[in-house]
């Protein structure tokens, strides 16, 4: 991996990455040319003088043996998606509460997508922070049809819902997270985003309980258990959990409160503080 001077991982150069498991891997530039990829474009490329154009990226990556999906995953700190770093920005404003902040990030009459999607995401942590609701109509329609609209999730979508959930009603968000987990190629969005399906999943799943939508909430907990496996102990934990609380919810047991206390020492106890004290937030505001 290459590391700055202060030790961190930099982003590294396509073409200097290439080159390294082309020569890691011990192909030559002509066991990898073919008809339409010749050695002088392979050479080209690995000095920076010229970029590939898809199909022969594609061409290229396949003639080192492997696939795009390997090709891409062992890049050195390969770049998050813009959505992610923008949310790191975001949360720094949330954490320290800082309102004027986060207003500062909107951007008058956005008309990209992606501008307008980021405006929905401050307006709802701003909703969820402070109670201020700047959400329009148009907002909440605007990413309703953006999500109705894709035929494959990414992880780019997956994000957008997890953060925007306040946008959407609760039927909705009930059929969009189906649409993501029934979407036209689970195998590969699961494979290759497992930990935030399953992520985004355990929220909703939280969300309904908290909004007391407990039919929705026992629907999501059936799609998410058949997603997990023995080693997904948070998943259960919170599942588990959360059970136990939407039934004290509905029962207003005592008992099964003492019960949700003690299975919350018993993170802390091992040492599982940050899952312990997100459950007491959640318990806090939504009992």
């Amino acid at each position: 991996m290459v590391e700055s001077k202060e030790g961190t991982p930099e982003q590294m150069d396509l073409w200097v990455y290439y080159k390294m498991i082309r020569e890691e891997r011990g192909y030559t530039y002509g066991e990898i040319a073919c008809d339409f990829l010749h050695r002088s474009q392979l050479s080209r490329f690995e000095k920076g003088k010229n970029m590939f154009s898809a199909e022969c990226l594609l061409a290229a990556i396949k003639g080192l043996n492997m696939t795009p999906e390997e090709f891409f995953a062992l890049m050195p700190n390969h770049s998050p998606n813009q959505i992610h770093v923008f949310n790191a920005k975001m949360r720094e404003y949330v954490m320290a509460n800082d309102l004027e902040g986060m207003k500062s990030l909107l951007k008058p009459r956005a008309k990209k997508k992606i501008d307008r999607i980021h405006n929905l995401m401050i307006k709802v942590a701003l909703l969820d922070t402070s109670g201020e609701d700047l959400m329009i109509t148009s907002d909440r329609q605007f990413v309703r049809d953006y999500l109705d609209n894709i035929k494959q999730w990414t992880q780019f979508e997956v994000y957008v819902l997890g953060l925007c959930l306040k946008a959407f009603d609760d039927d909705d968000i009930y059929d969009l997270a189906l649409d993501m987990i029934k979407s036209n190629d689970l195998s590969r969005l699961v494979a290759s985003h497992e930990e935030l399906v399953k992520k985004t999943l355990l929220n909703i799943y939280v969300y309904f309980i908290c909004m007391n939508r407990y039919e929705y909430s026992r629907k999501i907990k059936a799609e998410i258990e058949s997603l997990i496996n023995e080693w997904d102990m948070e998943a259960k934990i919170i599942l588990h959990i959360f059970g136990t609380f939407a039934t004290f919810k509905q029962k207003d047991s005592p008992e099964l409160l003492d019960e949700i206390q003690g299975d919350i020492q018993v993170l802390k106890k091992f040492g599982v503080t940050g899952l312990a004290d997100r459950l007491v937030m959640f318990m806090k505001r939504y009992r």
